[in-house]
């Protein structure tokens, strides 16, 4: 993959997605060795961060975020001016609002670590050095001992170097600061106006974030990274070579029928590399059709990683579900799609955050669908005044309920 030389963003766009693929391929040979690495997700990039390389250890989630930096990392990197936040990828706060979002789905995250070739720009002290904000604060860090039997994950992995890990001091004048720094997602703000959302309980969430989150700075480059993988397999008696696990990897993320790859997973593309056979294999007996319909307009093109991963959460993840709980209570895919449509990346989180509105565990009816139904609203009327709501969908649902209605069902 290449790019003009004058097309900076777009140069910088592909060395990031080759960074990622380079650590996602060392994360596969990591897991092939180690009993412990029960499986790895990849997930579409979302809030302007780059992709999520998900790790299950010990059935025990931690999130890998890639950042291939072309500086190190200052105050104006970390908390960047809000017009500097549009433009960078680095910002503490999307990472927090990624973190938000994974936190509805897995209150037991292990690690969230957000991993950079780049340097932490700190002093002796490890105090973060000025910025040219006025605002500017020197937040303190401290080093990580990977040693630490807590560290295992971080101590196993040959991706890691160990020199480079850092947290946010846990107590002091730095978390509190960083306490007031951390903006809480639009969602969320809502919900702490309306008083549903305490002062302790957005406390609680920062500290989880600050308590989980690590930055691995100083980590191998895109160059020294592709070095480090081919060095890894070379000591290793494994059933593949660099160029195989890369082809596994490709193939892994082309297909639509698997989720999470596992040992398992990487042993079969093997063998269909071995035998020179292609890994996609159609769905016999079922009709996804009207799944595969609902996935593009919902991320657009079909064959595209995106894609294939929010089609496989439709008919074989959680999604399945929900489309069964939907077609039994007569919703419409047209009207959801009329929603959601173009949530890309976002698709599978703002489809679970819309059912959930909808739907208890159960799959009953929550309060929303039965208020709507008792005063003759219907979704069609819905779907045409949130229409291409796209992944702010649940928000504006909410939004636009808590408009009509008070918290008993009443009409406002």
């Amino acid at each position: 993959l290449t790019a003009p030389e004058k097309d900076k963003k777009l140069k910088n766009y592909i060395s990031g997605v080759i960074y990622e693929f380079n650590l996602l391929i060392l994360f596969l040979h990591e897991m092939f060795l180690n009993k412990n690495m029960l499986s790895i997700s990849f997930e579409e990039k979302s809030h302007d961060t780059s992709n999520n390389i998900t790790i299950n250890y010990k059935d025990r989630v931690t999130y890998v975020k890639a950042h291939n930096a072309d500086g190190n990392i200052g105050y104006d990197q970390l908390f960047p001016s809000k017009r500097q936040e549009r433009k960078n990828t680095f910002s503490i706060n999307k990472y927090f609002t990624l973190f938000i979002e994974k936190l509805e789905n897995d209150k037991d995250i292990k690690y969230f670590i957000i991993y950079t070739d780049a340097d932490l720009d700190i002093t002796e002290e490890k105090k973060i050095k000025k910025g040219h904000s006025k605002d500017s604060y020197p937040l303190k860090f401290d080093s990580i001992d990977i040693r630490e039997k807590r560290y295992k994950i971080l101590r196993n992995c040959s991706c890691i170097n160990g020199n480079g890990l850092y947290q946010f001091v846990q107590e002091g004048t730095t978390r509190e600061k960083l306490y007031s720094l951390l903006k809480l997602p639009p969602s969320l703000q809502k919900e702490e106006e309306k008083g549903r959302l305490s002062d302790e309980n957005v406390i609680e969430i920062k500290e989880k974030f600050l308590d989980k989150l690590i930055l691995a700075v100083n980590q191998p480059n895109r160059e020294n990274l592709n070095i480090v993988i081919r060095n890894e397999i070379g000591k290793s008696d494994i059933p593949y070579n660099y160029e195989k696990l890369h082809e596994v990897a490709l193939r892994w993320s082309e297909s639509h029928e698997f989720g999470p790859i596992t040992k398992g997973i990487m042993e079969k593309l093997l063998e269909d590399i071995k035998k020179n056979r292609s890994s996609y294999q159609k769905n016999q007996n079922k009709n996804i059709d009207e799944e595969i319909k609902f996935a593009k307009s919902m991320v657009g093109k079909k064959g595209t990683p995106a894609f294939n991963q929010f089609l496989s959460f439709l008919i074989k993840g959680e999604g399945k579900k929900y489309l069964k709980v939907m077609k039994k209570e007569g919703i419409s895919l047209t009207n959801v799609s009329s929603i959601l449509g173009g949530a890309r990346g976002k698709a599978p989180t703002a489809f679970k955050g819309l059912y959930r509105l909808w739907f208890d565990k159960e799959g009953n009816k929550t309060q929303y669908l039965k208020t709507l139904e008792k005063e003759g609203i219907n979704l069609s009327n819905i779907s045409s005044i949130l229409n291409r709501a796209r992944g702010k969908a649940p928000t504006a649902f909410k939004d636009l309920y808590d408009l009509w209605f008070d918290e008993e069902g009443n009409k406002t």
